[in-house]
């Protein structure tokens, strides 16, 4: 069998096109991979470090002292775990589909509350928005709650979480709460 140039050139394309082929192939499972690691970070059970935590002037208990986080693929799971202003103990909780899709909820009062999470632009966090409905004057919104939440480099959660009060402007707070991972 001879080899012209022309079949040693089809051969060397041939070769550099399935290099390039693997190449991208394996860029693209690193990718998948980090991903994946990403998003597992912030499943676990998480408590709040009150010392760390700057509630802006707003009362103790308007954050969770617990977080627990179930995330699968596109979804996570929140529970949460406090006491409400009469120091009751309550528990609750959403699933989350981590694309924005909107989940509404009846709220203790009997009003409505319609929530949301998504990825940050990096997915190295996430994104939840909160409205809350009025019972009595349907439709209306009384509070608005936007939090971002992020794994910082010493591996705490960091809630940042600004709610706008209808009505009442002097009632609007901005706290950074801080969790640590059990």
């Amino acid at each position: 069998m001879s080899y012209t140039k022309k079949s040693c050139q089809n051969q060397i394309i041939i070769y550099n096109n399935m290099k390039i082929k693997t190449i991208s192939v394996f860029a693209i499972l690193v990718l998948i991979a980090m991903t994946l690691f990403a998003q597992e970070k912030f499943s676990g059970q998480w408590t709040i470090n009150t010392a760390k935590s700057d509630f802006g002037g707003a009362p103790a208990f308007t954050m969770p002292a617990s977080i627990n986080l179930n995330q699968k693929n596109d979804s996570l799971l929140v529970e949460f775990n406090g006491a409400d202003r009469n120091g009751q103990a309550y528990t609750a909780s959403a699933r989350y589909k981590l694309d924005g899709t909107v989940v509404e909820k009846t709220t203790v009062e009997g009003g409505k509350l319609k929530a949301s999470m998504k990825w940050t632009g990096d997915h190295k966090g996430f994104i939840k928005s909160q409205e809350y409905f009025s019972s009595s004057d349907a439709g209306k919104v009384y509070r608005s709650v936007n939090e971002t939440w992020k794994v910082a480099p010493d591996g705490t959660l960091t809630i940042q979480q600004n709610t706008r009060i209808a009505d009442k402007p002097e009632s609007n707070y901005i706290i950074k709460a801080v969790y640590q991972k059990q």
